[in-house]
């Protein structure tokens, strides 16, 4: 299954995408600004930096998501 996590580098947005993961989940992760959170380093993750507002943008991450 393929997940889509926003906020992923946040306190939350870790453990969701930790959790995700453990369960076989492909994450990709939607950010803001580029990710500098030591705590995602070891985990297998797509980051894609954008703004949640911009709609291609969200089609384009979007795309093949499940969940």
């Amino acid at each position: 299954m393929k997940a889509l996590v926003t906020g992923g580098a946040g306190f939350i947005g870790v453990h969701l995408t930790r959790a995700l993961i453990q369960n076989y989940c492909d994450v990709t992760i939607l950010a803001r600004r580029p990710v500098q959170n030591g705590a995602l380093v070891d985990c297998p993750v797509r980051v894609v930096t954008a703004d949640p507002t911009d709609r291609r943008a969200l089609r384009e991450v979007l795309a093949g998501v499940d969940v």
